[in-house]
């Protein structure tokens, strides 16, 4: 273990363990931010008890009333992915209204960078997510929290950490650095129901690998 917290060395199905340690940041950081009921899986600011750090649970009934009765889902999927169009799943019920959607990510670049660690290689990877809303008052509040999350001033400082789920340590692999998180809405009334208030947002992170 390194004097930086992080264990780093080898990670077998590493794009994998990239894929889950996002899933899991963004899933903790909803539940405390209290959109999401659940526990986390690591420790978190508590923004409810003057930033204690530790892990915390979020019952259903202290979910946000934004949310409108209707409970958030986290996916990690899209649910185009699974043969169904977005209209179909809108109209039918079939995605529930406040379901968040994360992909698997991608590796979008790689390679050494002039400035960090002469040994390391940096690969970069884009996340995409999708929100079917209840509101744009909720979309827009939720992806603000994760804005807000991304830049350190919400629930962790402005990384990711990267976790070797073949292999659960104490501390994390390394710090994945966020390098970009944007959010919009859906130009393209065409692909959801009247109801649905779709959002879309990218997240870009660095993992150093050594």
């Amino acid at each position: 273990m390194t004097e930086t917290g992080v264990t780093g060395g080898y990670v077998r199905h590493r794009d994998r363990m990239v894929q889950e340690s996002v899933f899991d940041d963004l899933r903790d950081t909803l539940i405390a931010c209290r959109w999401l009921a659940g526990t986390t899986a690591h420790p978190v600011r508590d923004l409810y008890n003057n930033d204690a750090w530790g892990v915390i649970t979020t019952a259903p009934d202290q979910t946000l009333p934004l949310l409108e009765g209707n409970p958030m889902v986290l996916i990690d999927y899209f649910p185009e992915a699974e043969g169904e169009s977005v209209t179909g799943e809108a109209e039918t019920g079939q995605t529930a209204l406040n379901t968040l959607a994360l992909d698997n990510g991608s590796r979008i670049a790689s390679g050494p960078r002039e400035l960090g660690n002469p040994t390391a290689e940096y690969v970069t990877y884009r996340f995409n997510m999708a929100f079917f809303a209840a509101s744009d008052a909720v979309a827009q509040a939720v992806f603000g929290d994760l804005a807000d999350r991304y830049r350190g001033r919400l629930v962790r400082p402005d990384a990711i950490e990267l976790w070797n789920y073949n292999s659960p340590a104490e501390e994390p692999v390394v710090r994945m650095s966020v390098e970009r998180f944007e959010f919009t809405s859906n130009t393209d009334q065409s692909i959801a129901a009247h109801e649905v208030h779709l959002y879309f947002a990218e997240l870009e992170v660095d993992d150093e690998v050594d």
